[in-house]
């Protein structure tokens, strides 16, 4: 399995890597639709968002 350089995230199909392509070193959320890499801020940005809206999803559950 191969991770993102970037955030850390598993890549284990072809549509978490980067535009698809999965020779790239990062995942599809790290990069933006030109397939540049996203600045450090907006990457850690991406992971709190996505961490905070699973906790809350979480709770709503419960």
């Amino acid at each position: 399995m191969k991770y993102c350089i970037a955030c850390g995230m598993p890549m284990t199909k072809k549509e978490d890597f980067a535009k698809g392509d999965e020779n790239s070193d990062f995942c599809l959320f790290c990069v933006d639709e030109k397939g540049e890499v996203r600045s450090g801020e907006e990457i850690f940005e991406g992971g709190v968002n996505f961490f905070y809206e699973s906790i809350r999803r979480r709770q709503d559950i419960s």
